[in-house]
């Protein structure tokens, strides 16, 4: 009895200690935060990758983010917060950090890319 309570204690640690875990570091997008963003060719298209435009279009119920509106509404709707820019909603309800999930979540490049563009001033170029 004592040799099978040995050898299921010495089968347990030689089964734990070939467990390998990996750390699997985040993607970090490759943006040179020098680089002025254009709004049309930078940001305006993200709302669409992203599926943001499946509930934020120009038919829907809620502000449009269509690229032909969604400056306009961005601005008119105080979506940016130039002061604490990663405070403003149209950075921070589709981000991965938001603690309230949103049914659209940027990618984490294109997170990137929206703060970034707001820490330029959000221009509209």
């Amino acid at each position: 009895m004592k040799f099978k309570g040995i050898l299921i204690v010495m089968v347990a640690l030689f089964l734990l200690a070939a467990c390998d875990y990996d750390f699997i570091e985040p993607v970090s997008p490759d943006i040179d935060p020098t680089d002025t963003l254009s709004f049309a060719s930078d940001i305006a298209p993200i709302f669409e990758q992203d599926n943001c435009t499946a509930c934020h279009s120009s038919s829907g119920t809620q502000f449009s983010l269509a690229a032909d509106k969604a400056y306009s509404n961005i601005i008119n709707l105080s979506l940016l917060n130039p002061s604490e820019p990663a405070l403003s909603p149209i950075y921070l309800v589709p981000s991965t950090a938001n603690p309230d999930p949103h049914p659209g979540i940027y990618s984490t490049a294109n997170e990137a890319l929206v703060l970034i563009w707001i820490q330029q001033g959000a221009m509209n170029n």
